[in-house]
């Protein structure tokens, strides 16, 4: 589900410690720190409190609802260790949104490298929990533990809020094609994921001339089984009859014709022609081959 260090001393912890923690889009987070070796999965939520802040910054009135960078950086700065740099405090804002919870007001950060202003809230004198809050708060410091009515539904309503949030954040990181295909590679070196790469112009060009070639050669398999039909009625027809063959006539034609020529030294029967015998020779030369 997720850490949260609570109470931590933060001003005692290293920035590097500190960034790494933060840093939910890193593939595998990894710290070590006095409770130990720490590692996290990506988009694992993470969560720093602390209760270090500078209350002494001039502040505009109370009916203000946002306040300069400046003033909101040097009210948390204090708890941040004291060597930290801005450009150490740049890269804790630009991985984290921060939450600060003063006397009168409630700022609120989103995370990124800007100097825009921040928001704030205004509190009121009772505190955040509504009266129902409070009443139900009072039963479980009193030892009843027993779930509130209602308790999967909200769990279900948040559930579907986060998802929503999160499928949102997805589609819009796979709007940018450079940073998608380089998150692709990482994941590729890191996982040896097989990564899907784009059709290009060149890919569908040869897929078409791949199909083309296929047609091509279906309907040579076609012609050829048309050929070796043609061959085999004609082989039949040498092997029944009586045959005149004239090698004289340039008649192409494709099936034989009969002779009324009636040569004294050839029989009369069905003639073939000259362009007919030698097309016959080759399909029968090829049917041998195959």
């Amino acid at each position: 589900m997720g850490d949260f260090l609570d109470d931590t001393s933060l001003n005692l912890l290293d920035m590097k410690l500190v960034k790494a923690f933060l840093d939910v889009g890193l593939y595998e987070s990894m710290a070590w720190a006095r409770w130990g070796a720490s590692k996290w999965a990506q988009n694992e939520p993470r969560a720093v409190a602390d209760n270090t802040h500078d209350g002494d910054v001039q502040l505009p009135p109370d009916f203000v609802h946002q306040i300069k960078f400046i003033d909101f950086f040097n009210m948390v700065r204090p708890a941040f260790k004291d060597p930290a740099t801005r450009a150490h405090m740049d890269a804790v804002f630009k991985r984290a949104s921060s939450f600060l919870n003063s006397c009168t007001h409630l700022y609120f950060r989103a995370a990124g490298i800007n100097d825009n202003h921040v928001h704030r809230l205004p509190m009121p004198s009772q505190g955040f929990l509504t009266e129902a809050g409070r009443k139900l708060y009072g039963e479980y410091k009193a030892g009843n533990k027993e779930p509130p009515s209602g308790l999967e539904e909200e769990i279900c309503k948040e559930q579907e809020w986060i998802s929503i949030i999160v499928n949102k954040k997805i589609e819009e990181r796979k709007k940018n094609k450079q940073e998608e295909e380089t998150r692709l590679r990482i994941r590729q070196a890191l996982f040896q994921e097989k990564a899907q790469e784009p059709e290009s112009a060149i890919a569908t060009s040869e897929a078409e001339r791949a199909q083309s070639i296929h047609i091509k050669r279906e309907r040579e398999e076609e012609e050829k089984n048309t050929g070796f039909k043609k061959a085999k009625a004609w082989s039949i027809q040498l092997a029944a009859g009586h045959v005149c063959v004239d090698l004289d006539s340039d008649d192409d034609n494709d099936m034989p014709q009969a002779s009324h020529t009636g040569r004294a030294s050839l029989p009369e029967g069905p003639r073939i022609q000259s362009g007919q015998l030698m097309m016959l020779m080759k399909m029968l030369s090829a049917m041998a081959v195959g």
